[in-house]
């Protein structure tokens, strides 16, 4: 998929009004390389803006696909307050498989041959104090509709989205995160709790979540889960990564082989495999309110259960209270990961992208772990409230899903393993960003990355380009023989002149906070791609020094002591052998020679 240009109608945070953005030319996408849009500026110009209101933007259009197919998901709509006060058009393009899940989901979606040129245009738009409109654009005519709420509507009718957006934050600016945790909350609600707790003014039967959506193989014919992992989308669309998310990615990524693509993460990080760790479950129970009436047991949709049937399957020990125990209140599986352990999940998983999926089902028991105020709290929140500081942290071994004990094998450390938290800043930033490429290479998925090589080293930054090819698979010539175009978006911000001299002009936005506060851009005037480190510094950071700034202070005073008579030509070349070789320094010495000749 590609984004093609985003228009807001009201201003979001320092996004004005009438902002507009033209990520990709409006043509068919035609890249057989991973080509990264990258927003650079200074800290503060308003560049993580517009990720955070894409991921709003897509998280609004996911809960109502799911208000679509469930009458649950309706009351949200009148309190969703980014929904409420947003207006917006957006337009992205799907690519053929993508396109192609899109059809057998709505019905009402047109032919693929009747779509104009290779790669069907999706436009969405939200009009203030108008329901959202969406088209396809048609080789003759629009294909229109218009998304309504009301019971009226059919069960299919919403648009085609990107078949996963995985957002990722390096630095405290965690707001990009809201939109993933009001996601959470609400897959959580639907999937686990009763109706009768959140939608008592709706006089509607609940017979139980449809689970055959969420776990969209069927878990009893392993025979299919492997294909059906390349061709379907599971249940929630966002995924954000954050500390425990990760903690699911690397075991999905080394428990479930792909051994050329763990080759380069073990080339950077020298990490070989996962060694060992343990898995909680905390079965959830609906809150008691009465001393003499027992806490009810939530029961766990039946694919849950099976996810720990197959965890338990593969575990080296295990004790607590099976699935099917009624009365069960704690499971702990602990694993002790060898060939045979990994044998042991590829047979029952099948793929890394399904046991990422299953966990992350069960990372969602989390949820309930939060009050129903904190979780009505969460669903009406506004933009600029950060609501990642309001989760509550229970102690790991009281949490509903606990991933713990993860250690690691590194080489160079003589047999001795690591546990994962010990890992640096810049090895967790590698694990995160590649691992969840790794993971979700699949045709159709937007990547909104914030900062994604603030932890790296040099060496590191400099080839981050480079890896984001190198992980996303190889593309491979078509029976014709023509090279498959990449299918993925990857949409990030960055201060590294490392990245911008791996993006191409068209794909780089230089951003600016204007005097009254609002959010500008501007297309740099150079060629990017391949530009040295100093030209980007200059040109887009507006830093024309290549020394630090104490560095510099100290030549620039020492040039002033010459000029006022108070160090002599010599002395003054004597105390430069304290600085390091740099263009400004030898600068200065130049200055210094033409002064003492002039003065001769």
């Amino acid at each position: 998929m590609r984004l093609l240009s985003l228009h807001l109608f009201t201003p979001f945070r320092g996004l004005p009004a009438d902002f507009h953005v033209e990520f990709r030319p409006p043509t068919a996408p035609n890249y057989e390389q991973l080509e990264p849009v990258c927003f650079v500026g200074l800290n503060g110009s308003g560049k993580s803006n517009v990720l955070q209101v894409l991921g709003e933007i897509f998280a609004c259009l996911e809960a109502r696909n799911l208000m679509q197919r469930d009458y649950g998901f309706r009351r949200w709509a009148g309190d969703d307050v980014f929904w409420n006060t947003v207006a917006f058009e957006l337009s992205y393009t799907l690519d053929t498989l993508t396109w192609g899940l899109a059809q057998s989901e709505n019905d009402k979606l047109p032919a693929y041959d009747h779509v104009e040129a290779d790669y069907p245009v999706i436009k969405i738009q939200k009009r203030p104090d108008e329901p959202v409109r969406w088209d396809v654009l048609y080789k003759s005519i629009p294909f229109f509709n218009q998304l309504g709420f009301g019971p009226q509507i059919p069960g299919n009718d919403y648009p085609p989205l990107p078949r996963h957006i995985v957002g990722y934050s390096s630095g405290m600016n965690e707001l990009i995160s809201n939109a993933f945790i009001r996601s959470e909350v609400q897959c959580a609600e639907q999937f686990f709790l009763r109706r009768d707790t959140f939608d008592t003014d709706l006089d509607i039967p609940f017979d139980g979540p449809d689970v055959s959506e969420y776990f969209p193989y069927d878990l009893e014919d392993e025979s299919s889960d492997s294909e059906l992992a390349s061709t379907t989308t599971s249940r929630n669309r966002l995924l954000y990564l954050d500390y425990e998310s990760n903690k699911l990615i690397t075991l999905a990524n080394f428990l479930v082989r792909d051994d050329k693509r763990l080759g380069l993460l073990y080339d950077l990080a020298r990490i070989e495999n996962v060694r060992s760790f343990s898995v909680t479950i905390n079965y959830p129970y609906y809150p008691s309110y009465a001393d003499e009436i027992p806490p009810e047991l939530i029961e766990l949709p039946g694919g849950l259960n099976q996810t720990i049937n197959r965890l338990t399957y593969c575990a080296t020990t295990w004790t607590g209270d099976p699935p099917e125990d009624k009365d069960r209140k704690q499971l702990r599986l602990d694993f002790w990961v060898n060939d045979a352990t990994k044998d042991a999940f590829n047979h029952h998983f099948k793929t890394a992208e399904n046991l990422l999926n299953e966990l992350y089902g069960l990372r969602l028991l989390n949820v309930l772990d939060y009050s129903e105020e904190l979780r009505q709290r969460i669903k009406t929140s506004s933009a600029d409230e950060n609501l990642s500081v309001l989760l509550p942290r229970p102690e790991p071994q009281k949490a509903a899903f606990h991933v713990g004990n993860l250690k690691l094998v590194k080489s160079g450390t003589n047999g001795q393993l690591i546990p994962y938290r010990n890992l640096s800043d810049g090895e967790h930033q590698l694990l995160h960003v590649f691992g969840a490429l790794m993971l979700m290479d699949q045709p159709g998925t937007l990547f909104l990355f914030d900062e994604p090589e603030t932890h790296f080293n040099p060496d590191w930054r400099s080839r981050f380009v480079k890896l984001l090819n190198d992980i996303v698979q190889d593309p491979e010539p078509d029976a014709d023989g023509q090279i498959r175009k990449r299918q993925q978006e990857v949409l990030l911000t960055s201060h590294s002149p490392f990245i911008v001299s791996d993006c191409k002009p068209e794909n780089v936005f230089v951003f600016e906070r204007n005097s009254d506060g609002t959010v500008a851009y501007r297309k740099p005037d150079f060629n990017t791609f391949g530009a040295s480190i100093n030209q980007i510094t200059l040109k887009v950071f507006g830093k024309r020094e290549t020394i630090s700034e104490m560095a510099m202070s100290q030549l620039k005073g020492l040039e002033r002591q010459v000029r006022a008579g108070e160090k002599t030509p010599d002395e003054a070349r004597n105390l430069t052998d304290e600085l390091g070789d740099s263009v400004e320094k030898m600068l200065f010495l130049k200055f210094v020679d033409q002064f003492d000749s002039s003065n001769q």
